[in-house]
């Protein structure tokens, strides 16, 4: 299906939007909406803000990574790394700096403190500074001697998304967190090997690729986690290349044979912590209390982190019910009824929870969600942590167990009353830069901050709707939305399981439906990449199938069922490259 069947396939879709223009930029068209699941594709809200609270005080390292997803602009031990995902796997461009964050009240800018050049000069994709010498926020990053850009955007186009940093000296690609000196650094990025030995005896310890098809391309590095006062941090280990067909997974003298492809790796020399480029955080805040978190590479690279909001921190885009999308604190506690109590008949109001460190603050306020809309449904604030004997409700069997405070891995907070979520600041988006596809930014007042977690998203100013980027083969392309992702599409027309249909439970299906796979040997593990994809056409009212070995009629759910087309997956491209 070529472009212009595409559209019109676009056009019987779409509905109003809350999408705004950037000053000097495009002007969207204003009927494709916005909906909350291509804002963020989250992916179980309260993990989330579990894994958010953990990454930013620094607990886990970015190995972890990638539920999902993934955005620009941000870096790699981050407070967002937990919600970013999909295809491109790239950074969220909200995400946090290892050490948890400067308190923006305190921090280099202050209210009104905008450091920026006035031309908002710089190289750094986004479209640039605004004509006329308007003062700005943007770019979102800018490369450095050393460090330069990996960056997703049209063919040809100077708007551009950050997806990571690569090191030119030690030829691989990087991300900030916190090093072994205690120091933000961009730390050289690794994929998952396994455990082994190379002599029966078990005594030469080796690493290895022991995937059904092994990774053509494995950084030469590893990372591991060490202590650094009291919180997690990242140690670097050069690998040497060992020439073997078999390793010994176990001391019992038969060795494994790889397949084909395999790699092998052996320790090398610790990498040094000052041979990595160190970066310190800045915080521009503007009169009206709003503004951002970067990092400032000692090379003059330069990355925006987050939003922050001068009286409330660091803060992230949610949605918010009754109050819209709004710059919701980043590390709040979780509320979850029925779990956690500090009585112990289990009556009493349910306690928030958080993962804490000394690395970090404790938090302010604690979201309570309801996953099934991945919308935030209330906020309120908590008080002092709660110490001694707290009491969890066992779901299973109802029992109100006791359990010692001190031995949780979360520390527990009491409901201090409801915060009037309208005092978080409003955000709308914006789309801006040259070209055919244009990126996605959340905005303040007009100005634009940062890009959304989730997918990376642009504008298709040519079929005049949002879109998100995915991987497609060895390159990227921009899949309009909504659209729905599966890993695989199950059910069926007919009883010879060769029509398929998918089933949906919104009112307005989406445009595209993607089969998608697990891409293991991709920057970010668990990258998933398109395999085949098809437009939804009419509704099915017949019988349902299912390929279960054989084609059986199954019974069908609830939701409406969709007659799917297949179509060649020619969506506009995008290229990532080096800056």
């Amino acid at each position: 299906m070529g472009r212009k069947a595409h559209r019109l396939l676009l056009d019987r879709r779409a509905t109003s939007s809350a999408l705004k223009p950037a000053e000097g930029g495009a002007e969207p068209n204003p009927r494709v909406r916005r909906t909350s699941a291509e804002l963020h594709s989250l992916v179980g809200v309260l993990g989330i803000v579990v894994a958010t609270s953990l990454v930013a005080q620094g607990c886990e390292s970015s190995d972890s990574e990638n539920t999902s997803g993934a955005d620009s602009g941000g870096g790699g031990v981050g407070e967002e790394d937990a919600q970013s995902g999909g295809a491109a796997g790239v950074a969220d461009a909200e995400s946090g700096g290892a050490d948890g964050g400067t308190n923006p009240r305190t921090a280099e800018g202050g209210a009104g403190g905008v450091d920026t050049d006035a031309d908002g000069a710089g190289s750094g994709g986004d479209g640039g500074g605004e004509p006329g010498g308007t003062r700005t926020f943007l770019p979102l990053y800018e490369n450095g001697t050393r460090l330069r850009a990996v960056s997703l955007g049209a063919v040809g186009s100077s708007a551009r998304r950050f997806v990571t940093w690569y090191d030119t000296e030690l030829e691989v690609e990087c991300e900030f967190g916190r090093a072994e000196d205690g120091e933000t650094r961009c730390i050289p990025r690794t994929r998952d090997l396994t455990n082994a030995f190379l002599d029966e005896d078990c005594t030469d310890p080796v690493i290895y690729d022991s995937r059904t098809a092994p990774c053509s391309h494995v950084p030469p590095f590893r990372r591991e986690t060490v202590a650094e006062n009291a919180c997690s941090a990242l140690r670097v280990v050069r690998l040497e290349p060992v020439d073997t067909d078999t390793v010994h997974r176990a001391c019992n003298g038969t060795p494994t044979e790889l397949r084909e492809g395999a790699t092998v790796w052996k320790d090398g020399e610790v990498v040094d912590s000052e041979r990595l480029v160190r970066a310190t955080e800045r915080v521009r805040v503007d009169d009206r209390g709003f503004g951002v978190r970067e990092l400032l590479g000692e090379d003059g690279s330069r990355q925006v982190l987050s939003m922050v909001d001068a009286e409330h921190g660091r803060c992230i885009a949610l949605e918010v019910n009754g109050a819209g999308l709004r710059c919701v604190p980043a590390t709040p506690a979780s509320l979850e009824s029925g779990w956690w109590f500090a009585d112990a008949e289990c009556e009493a109001e349910p306690l928030a929870y958080a993962p804490m460190t000394p690395c970090v603050d404790p938090p302010e306020f604690a979201l309570a969600f309801d996953v099934s809309t991945r919308t935030v449904t209330s906020v309120l604030r908590v008080g002092a942590a709660v110490t001694g004997t707290v009491y969890e409700l066992d779901r299973s069997t109802g029992d109100c167990v006791p359990r010692d405070s001190t031995e949780l891995i979360w520390t527990l907070f009491p409901i201090e009353g409801d915060y009037d979520p309208t005092r978080f600041f409003e955000l709308t988006e914006v789309a801006r830069g040259d070209g055919s596809l244009q990126p996605i930014h959340h905005a303040i007042d007009g100005e634009p901050l940062v890009v959304p977690n989730g997918l990376p998203l642009f504008y298709d100013t040519e079929d005049e709707v949002r879109c998100a980027a995915e991987r497609l083969g060895d390159g990227f392309v921009c899949v309009p939305l909504p659209s729905v992702r599966q890993h695989q599409l199950r059910h069926y027309a007919d009883e010879n399981c060769s029509e398929r249909i998918v089933s949906w439970a919104g009112d307005d299906p989406p445009n595209v439906v993607l089969q998608i796979e697990y891409a293991s040997c991709s920057r970010y593990e668990g990258d998933e990449r398109v395999v085949a994809a098809y437009a939804v056409r009419e509704t099915h009212s017949g019988s349902v199938y299912e390929n279960r070995g054989e084609c059986v009629e199954v019974a069908p759910g609830d939701t409406p069922y969709y007659r799917l087309e297949a179509i060649e997956p020619d969506f506009p491209e995008l290229d990532e490259t080096i800056e």
